[in-house]
């Protein structure tokens, strides 16, 4: 699929984008002999997904099998998530008359944890990522950073000088933005901007969601070999936009088995779906209002996912996430500014660097 069949799919008339939903749900279901499990977080998303699920177990596939709900604790939830989401799951058992299993899965690290051993989740996943690995190079070799950070904006000069050095081609084309054939590729240029996360006074990472969250999902999916339903939407990122563009709805393989029957939708769709459908909200979301566009909105948090991560906090205006919690979770945002020797997550120096407001 290309960009402008998204497009074109993503300007589908609501009905019919929860219509074609339910179908991929129904399929997925029959291609693993119902042997398919929910991905559930209890945010907005996430609820979604699992009331469009429940309906085809009930009302399309008259299923009498127990339907498995798998609530990933990653230790950097909202206090009252986990009990939302228990109470969600409730919910959805006595509104579709089906029996449901929900388990909680929970890596053997903690947040706190990959903070002090890993580095911090700083700007988004992909820079991030470039950024670890420039790091990790410069630290583990005989050349300093320094030496080579006012030769990188030269192009096809740039990427030629640092081969010399033997530096990595993927290294090479995160500082140039050269590939090893001496393509551009600006997708995957660290931006200047970030380029002082490279010689940062901490650590930085992506690998926290992957650590927190996935591994111990797909264990799960290894150990009972169930098929996942996700309730994400390519507009959400760019990496999940790329995804939805290569597998479409559905991914089945013998490695894996996943279906994001929601990857078309927009955000007022979702909206639209829980108005409609009376779904029951986290309490951090707030209420759901229409502004003077009349497009929905929530009154409070506008996404759940981890509270502390700081993807993307540099972009939001103030109060941004962290400052929020100095009202919502006070014992968090004093535990999040707190130096690390002192039992903290030493995000007042972190911030600080990278030009937030915390206070």
């Amino acid at each position: 699929m290309n960009k402008t069949e998204l497009k074109e799919k993503q300007k589908w008339e609501y009905g019919k984008k929860v219509n074609v939903s339910l179908y991929k749900i129904q399929e997925f279901c029959m291609l693993n002999e119902n042997n398919v499990c929910v991905a559930f977080s209890g945010g907005a998303d996430s609820t979604v997904l699992l009331d469009l699920v429940c309906k085809v177990w009930k009302k399309i596939l008259n299923n009498p099998c127990e339907l498995t709900v798998i609530y990933a604790n990653t230790s950097n939830e909202f206090e009252k998530m986990q009990e939302f989401a228990r109470n969600q799951v409730k919910r959805m058992e006595e509104k579709y008359e089906i029996s449901i299993n929900f388990k909680v899965v929970r890596s053997n690290r903690t947040f706190y944890d990959v903070v002090k051993n890993e580095g911090y989740p700083v700007v988004s996943k992909k820079v991030a990522r470039m950024v670890r690995s420039c790091r990790e190079f410069f630290n583990n070799s005989n050349i300093n950073y320094e030496e080579v950070s006012n030769n990188l904006d030269e192009g096809i000069k740039s990427a030629e000088y640092l081969r010399k050095l033997k530096i990595p081609d993927g290294v090479i084309c995160y500082l140039t933005g050269i590939t090893s054939t001496n393509k551009e590729c600006m997708s995957w240029k660290l931006p200047k901007k970030w380029r002082k996360l490279i010689v940062a006074p901490f650590n930085i990472t992506e690998k926290c969601c992957d650590i927190l969250k996935k591994e111990p999902l797909k264990l799960l999916e290894k150990e009972t070999k169930k098929g996942v339903f996700v309730g994400t939407m390519a507009v959400d990122s760019k990496a999940r936009e790329e995804s939805y563009l290569k597998t479409g709805c559905i991914i089945f393989n013998k490695r894996d088995k996943k279906c994001v029957p929601m990857s078309f939708w927009l955000n007022q769709d979702k909206m639209q779906y829980l108005v409609q459908n009376k779904l029951d909200l986290a309490p951090m979301y707030g209420e759901i209002k229409k502004n003077e566009k009349e497009e929905y909105y929530f009154t409070g948090e506008q996404h759940t996912g981890c509270k502390l991560c700081l993807f993307g906090c540099h972009l939001e205006k103030n109060p941004n996430r962290i400052q929020r919690l100095k009202y919502t979770e006070p014992n968090t945002y004093n535990f999040a500014l707190r130096k690390l020797e002192d039992r903290g997550l030493g995000y007042a120096d972190v911030m600080n660097y990278i030009g937030i407001k915390y206070k």
